[in-house]
């Protein structure tokens, strides 16, 4: 429950099932025979115990159990939980409960049994007295009043008076109760991805971890994001709610470890330190506005304005700092050659420090395209024209960066040797599609060669010849032989020779190979360049 705040109280009239109303009674009868189960076990070291008064009051109640007028008496007057234990136990003599009312409280709904005139929150915590959370609302307007602390285990509630040292079967239970698979080890529960002496220094790992220091326990309990995300649960609530005190937080201290680990030889380090939690943020994850996960992220996206604020530009990647040394982070991220030349270009526009989470190119890219992708297109491609056309006709969330980058150079290449072959105003079909593919091939690859082959749907005998020669070329002529009559592939490998020559030819022998293609189908048509 953490605090023995006010609940705002809403109460309706609500039939009572006969197997609540059979509970409700017999949970009664368990009562007035057994008094104590309606108090917490004293463990502390109080000179007065804040009970003492109601425990007597509840023995006298206890006393008259076999009376029904004289318990509904007792359930109007004195102590409140007295009477709240007294309106309980008088259900033992009732046949029938027919309805119920419903406390609304921050943890959920709560029916109860209206008797008499003690508090609502005592009446439905004393008719759940046998579970843990439901229970701590029989002392939470004392433990506001004298500053306790009360624990709630499956068996019962436990009083330490003014010390938050909880119970060891409390402690047992609040961790054996967390939705995350933990480790123990030199008083550490820790997740798989943690160690308990990295825990204890506080460590950075590859995973940010939430740490939670449970003071007066004097235990510690550390998970990484990915647990936590798995989790999807909020830790603190859960280590708290079924605790009754001023403030069941003060016994904890909450950190994110996030510090990444070292991969650079910086004269002096600028993140010594991890950041600590923003207190904004720690009072929305504190008040359940928010879970483990969201609050590690929120408080990663506050680290990162940290590192953005330094007085030096650092570059950090899958938790690793490599200073202020790009060459160095260049070369972890393994990029191709025109990759370099593009990453290079964006990471020195970037003014601040650059934090990705996976060491790729793709990675970099993606997070600083929208402002530094023409200034990565330029450098890899060394064509301002290229650069801003690619940027404007691609779309980064559906086209991977390198794939943009390896389209870029594509057209500079194709730009460029367009430039130096020669240029016809019309040619012969069979040498029109032979150019075509060839100059496909030359500024793309094989691959999209053949893809251009493939796309022919025409009859021409002497096109299809020519097509079934590039194939052979390719070696990708065997599984699609059988597209085209024998005497296209007769012809086909006839022309392999030609073909192979046009494909391969530098630009100044490029007209050359056409013509001698054009002959070789048996054409005496002379071609000529513009």
């Amino acid at each position: 429950m953490g605090s023995s705040r006010r609940y705002r109280i809403r109460t309706g009239a609500r039939t009572t099932s006969k197997v609540l109303e059979k509970e409700l009674i017999k949970k009664a009868r368990r009562l007035t025979k057994n008094p104590e189960l309606a108090l917490p076990k004293c463990i502390g070291n109080c000179k007065k115990c804040p009970f003492e008064k109601t425990r007597r009051q509840i023995d006298r109640v206890a006393a008259m159990s076999d009376d029904p007028k004289m318990l509904q008496k007792f359930s109007n007057r004195g102590d409140q939980i007295a009477r709240a234990y007294a309106g309980t136990i008088g259900l033992a003599h009732a046949e029938k409960v027919p309805f119920l009312a419903v406390l609304r409280t921050p943890m959920g709904e709560v029916p109860y049994a209206l008797r008499g005139k003690a508090k609502k929150e005592k009446l439905a915590g004393m008719q759940h007295y046998d579970d843990p959370k439901w229970r701590l609302l029989i002392v939470l307007e004392e433990v506001q009043k004298y500053k306790l602390h009360v624990y709630s285990t499956k068996e019962a509630m436990y009083c330490t008076g003014h010390s938050p040292e909880p119970p060891k079967e409390f402690v047992k239970e609040a961790i054996g109760g967390l939705r995350i698979r933990l480790r123990y080890g030199d008083r550490i529960h820790h997740c798989d991805h943690l160690t308990p002496q990295g825990v204890k220094k506080k460590r950075a790992f590859s995973e940010p971890y939430m740490r939670i220091k449970w003071e007066s326990a004097n235990i510690t309990i550390a998970a990484c994001r990915r647990c936590l995300s798995s989790n999807k649960g909020h830790t603190l609530a859960q280590l708290t709610q079924r605790v009754a005190a001023v403030n069941a937080l003060d016994d904890f201290t909450l950190e994110v470890i996030s510090r990444p680990d070292c991969a650079g030889k910086c004269s002096e380090c600028l993140i010594k330190q991890s950041p600590g939690v923003d207190e904004e943020l720690f009072e929305r994850y504190s008040k359940g506005e928010i879970a483990d996960q969201e609050f590690i992220t929120e408080h990663m996206s506050n680290v990162l304005q940290v590192y953005k604020n330094l007085s030096k530009k650092l570059y950090i990647g899958e938790n690793k700092c490599y200073g202020t040394n790009i060459k160095r982070f260049i070369r972890a991220l393994k990029p191709s050659d025109e990759e370099a030349s593009a990453l290079k270009a964006v990471l020195k526009a970037i003014p601040d420090t650059v934090v990705v989470d996976k060491m790729t190119p793709n990675r970099v890219f993606m997070t600083y395209w929208k402002s530094h992708g023409k200034k990565a297109l330029l450098a890899a491609t060394g064509d301002k024209e290229v650069a801003n056309a690619v940027y404007k006709e691609f779309d980064v969330n559906k086209n991977p960066p390198s794939q943009i980058i390896k389209e870029a150079l594509f057209r500079v290449k194709h730009k460029n040797i367009l430039r130096v072959l020669p240029s016809y105003d019309k040619l012969p079909p069979v040498v029109e599609f032979a150019d075509e593919i060839a100059r496909i091939y030359m500024t793309k690859d094989e691959e999209e060669a053949v893809r251009a082959v493939d796309k022919y749907r025409g009859g021409d005998t002497n096109v299809k010849s020519v097509a079934f020669a590039i194939l052979l070329v390719f070696d990708k002529a065997a599984s699609k032989k059988w597209q085209y009559t024998k005497t296209e592939t007769d012809s086909g490998e006839f022309l392999m020779g030609p073909v192979k020559e046009l494909l391969n030819a530098e630009p100044e022998q490029y007209h050359d190979k056409l013509q001698a293609l054009l002959s070789a189908t048996g054409s005496t048509q002379v071609i000529t360049p513009i």
